[in-house]
């Protein structure tokens, strides 16, 4: 795993939707500083909305964990000085 050095960072997550009705999937891609440093093809998303109790954490998971190998809360340890959402 590649660690960011300290100091402040761009991060971008970046998701291409197939389209074409509900729970397709996509690609996703990161991005650090203006490079492109991963990019995943998912094949499925959720068909529905998510309940209200799973929510939309921003530095602490309190939901359900994705995948058994998740553990919530998983708590992020360094600071966020800004979070921006584009729905396109």
């Amino acid at each position: 795993m590649n660690r960011l050095a300290p100091g402040k960072h761009t991060l971008v997550y970046d998701f291409a939707y197939d389209g074409g009705g509900l729970g397709k999937g996509g690609t996703g891609s990161l991005w650090v500083d203006g490079a492109k440093v991963a990019e995943k093809r998912i094949p499925r998303t959720l068909p529905l909305r998510v309940t209200l109790d799973e929510g939309f954490d921003v530095g602490l998971d309190t939901g359900t964990p994705v995948t058994e190998d998740y553990q919530v809360p998983f708590a992020f340890g360094a600071s966020l000085g800004k979070v921006t959402i584009e729905l396109r």
